[in-house]
C-alpha cells in the first residue's frame, strides 16, 4: 500500500509526524511517503529534498485551483498512490481535494490542530472520505460537534520512542536550581510563550530559584527576547534555538520540569518526547487531550490555561519538594512508557489504512473539476479580523469550558 501524507516538509509537529510514522509503517508493507506541493525550485533547493520518502509534486500555483487539483490528482496516478492523507486547512487545494478525488484513490483526514480552522474543513469534505483520525479525545468530540459523525473518527494519539529510564534519571538534578526547559514553536496564539517570562518572573518573585531553557525558533522569538530583557529576566532565561531531532533527547534528559504553557494543543510530541526522558510536565489544563496524557494530574501537575501565578506554584512545589519532584518524573515515564508508544501508534494507523482498503467504499462520488468550487467552510471568515489579543483572551476563557474556537 502507496500512501501520500500532503504535507510542506517544515520543522514542526507534522513533519515530525511523517518522520516518526513512516519506518513504522514499512513494517507493515506500507509506504508512507511525504508530498509537497511547493514549487520545484524551492523543493530542490530546500533540506528537505534529501531527506527520504519525500517527493514534490510542482504545483504550479499561478495556475487555478481547479488545475492544481488536476495537476495533483494526475502525479498521485502516475504515481500509483493507493491512498492519500490530507491536513485540513493546510493549504486550499489539499483541503478541497477529497471532493475531487477519484474512489480508485482511498482518501483519510488527519486533525492535529484544535481549532475551527481545522474542524470547518472536515465538516465541508467528510462524506468524500474514507476515515479521519483526531490525534486527541478533544478533537474527536469538536469534530462530533461540527456535525462530523463519530463513527467516522478514530482517536489516535501520538506514540515516542521510549528508552530505559535509567539513563535519564542519573541526570537529573537534586539540588541547586531547578532546570525547566521549553520546546516547540515560538508562536504565542497558540503556544502561549509569552506566557514564559511571566512565569519566571513570578518564579522570582516567590523566592524560586529556577533557569529556563528555550529550545525552538517561530514568528515570536523576537518579541518574546525583547519581552525577557524589559523584564530583566535575561539572567534566567537561555535562548537555545532550533535543534535536531538527533539532540532533543538529550537536551530533555538534562531538564527538570517541562513547561507546555499552549493555549490548544492538539496532542504536542514534546510533551511526550519529555516525559519519555523523565521530565516532570507542568502543562496548561486543556480536557480530552493535555489533561488526558497527564493522566488528569497523576503525571504531571496542570494549571489553567494563561495562568502564569499557578504555573509557578507548580513549579514551585516541585522546587521545594525534589521528593515529589522525582515521583512526578517517574509517573511521566511511566505514563509515556505504557500508552503512549510507537508500537501502540503503528499499530493504530496501519488498521485505519487496512479497513480502508477491503470495507466497501462508501463515500460521495466525486464532483466533477469543470464545476470546481471551493466550499464556504473552506473560506476566511469575519473571525480573521479580530485582532490576536482578543482572540487569546477568548481563547484563555474558552478553555475552562472546553470550547474550541
Amino acid at each position: 500500500m502507496k500512501i501520500a501524507y500532503l504535507c510542506e516538509p517544515q520543522l514542526g509537529g507534522t513533519y515530525t509526524f511523517f518522520k516518526t510514522l513512516r519506518p513504522l509503517l514499512a513494517r507493515q508493507g506500507m509506504d508512507f511517503i511525504c508530498v509537497s506541493e511547493a514549487s520545484r525550485d524551492w523543493f530542490s533547493a530546500s533540506r528537505f529534498a534529501r531527506d527520504e520518502g519525500v517527493e514534490c509534486a510542482a504545483l504550479d500555483a499561478s495556475r487555478s485551483l481547479a488545475d492544481q487539483t488536476r495537476s495533483l490528482i494526475s502525479f498521485l496516478q502516475t504515481h500509483a498512490f493507493d491512498a492519500v492523507m490530507i491536513l485540513p486547512a493546510c493549504s486550499l487545494v489539499s483541503s478541497n481535494l477529497p471532493r475531487y478525488l477519484p474512489h480508485s484513490i482511498k482518501c483519510f483526514v488527519r486533525v492535529p490542530m484544535m481549532t475551527r480552522g481545522a474542524y470547518a474543513p472536515v465538516r465541508a469534505i467528510w462524506r468524500h472520505v474514507n476515515g479521519i483520525v483526531a490525534v486527541s479525545d478533544r478533537i474527536r468530540t469538536d469534530l462530533t460537534r461540527y456535525g462530523v459523525p463519530a463513527e467516522t473518527v478514530s482517536t489516535i494519539f501520538h506514540g515516542v520512542q521510549v528508552n530505559n529510564g535509567q539513563s535519564w534519571r542519573m541526570e537529573k538534578s537534586s539540588s541547586g536550581p531547578l532546570r525547566l526547559l521549553y520546546a516547540g514553536r515560538l508562536t504565542d496564539l497558540d503556544k502561549g510563550v509569552f506566557l514564559l517570562p511571566k512565569i519566571m518572573r513570578d518564579l522570582r518573585n516567590s523566592g524560586g530559584n529556577s533557569r529556563l531553557s528555550v529550545v525552538g525558533a517561530g514568528e515570536d522569538e523576537g518579541k518574546l527576547k525583547r519581552i525577557v530583557s524589559s523584564m530583566g529576566l535575561a539572567d534566567s532565561i537561555d535562548f537555545i534555538g532550533k535543534r535536531s531531532v538527533e539532540e532533543m533527547p538529550g537536551i530533555y534528559r538534562r531538564a527538570d520540569v517541562f513547561l507546555l504553557p499552549s493555549r490548544f494543543e492538539g496532542c504536542g510530541f514534546s510533551l511526550l518526547e519529555a516525559m519519555a526522558e523523565g521530565c516532570a510536565p507542568v502543562a496548561s489544563d486543556i480536557q480530552g487531550s493535555v489533561r488526558t496524557i497527564l493522566d488528569n494530574g497523576h503525571a504531571g501537575k496542570l494549571a489553567p490555561v494563561g495562568n502564569a501565578r499557578a504555573f509557578a506554584k507548580a513549579v514551585l512545589e516541585l522546587e521545594s519538594d525534589r521528593s515529589m519532584l522525582r515521583k512526578m518524573q517517574d509517573a511521566a515515564f511511566a505514563r509515556v512508557s505504557s500508552e503512549y508508544t510507537l508500537d501502540r501508534m503503528e499499530q493504530a494507523y496501519a488498521k485505519v489504512f487496512s479497513a480502508a482498503m477491503t470495507h466497501p467504499d462508501s463515500r460521495d462520488q466525486p464532483l466533477d473539476l469543470a464545476d470546481y468550487a471551493v466550499p464556504s467552510d473552506l473560506r476566511p471568515t469575519w473571525r480573521t479580523l479580530i485582532p490576536r489579543p482578543v482572540k487569546n483572551w477568548v481563547r484563555t476563557c474558552l478553555e475552562r469550558f472546553a470550547i474550541s474556537v
